[in-house]
């Protein structure tokens, strides 16, 4: 269900003008990049600890996307000091510690749990696009991500183990 809504929230504003096929081709190779490096980081505990997975795939990324990013046309100029503040924030926030927390877990808890919970990615992503950016979302989207979260909730409920409890000797009588 939850992948389902996931679905349906990046899909539902495909009929308005500002759907794009090359955007929905880039989002399918990141979500095909993330799985490979959901992978890469839960093998990775054999020969790396997670700071130096951290640092590696960081400097890989770094030669990835430089290149792409003149093939594309970003703007490659020099940024001004208030986007230098932004840029150190979300590098350090979401780059450094926002990964490192995350390959660290990832080594520490099946695989599945992780996968699982990033669908919860395109909800607050729509939700902080919708805040920050003015995106347009539509009732069917809001629903959509309700579901998601409502399915995330369930598994979480269902793998939740009880604490058995103790079984009570007989009381035995002394003699």
């Amino acid at each position: 269900m939850a992948l389902g809504g996931v679905a349906v929230v990046v899909t539902a504003s495909a009929g308005d003008d500002t759907s794009d096929i090359r955007g929905d081709l880039l989002a399918l190779a990141a979500m095909l990049s993330w799985s490979a490096y959901f992978i890469a980081s839960k093998n990775s505990k054999k020969l790396l600890t997670s700071t130096e997975f951290t640092a590696g795939t960081s400097i890989w990324t770094a030669f990835i996307c430089i290149p792409l990013g003149f093939a594309f046309g970003q703007d490659m100029s020099w940024p001004s000091w208030k986007n230098w503040a932004l840029l150190l924030a979300m590098a350090i926030g979401s780059g450094l510690i926002g990964h490192a927390l995350m390959n660290w877990s990832l080594v520490r808890i099946p695989l599945w749990v992780g996968s699982t919970f990033t669908l919860l990615i395109p909800v607050f992503s729509a939700i902080l696009a919708w805040i920050f950016l003015d995106e347009s979302l539509v009732l069917v989207q809001g629903v959509a991500m309700a579901v998601v979260i409502w399915a995330l909730a369930m598994i979480v409920h269902g793998q939740r183990q009880s604490v058995p409890t103790p079984i009570e000797e007989p009381l035995r009588d002394s003699l």
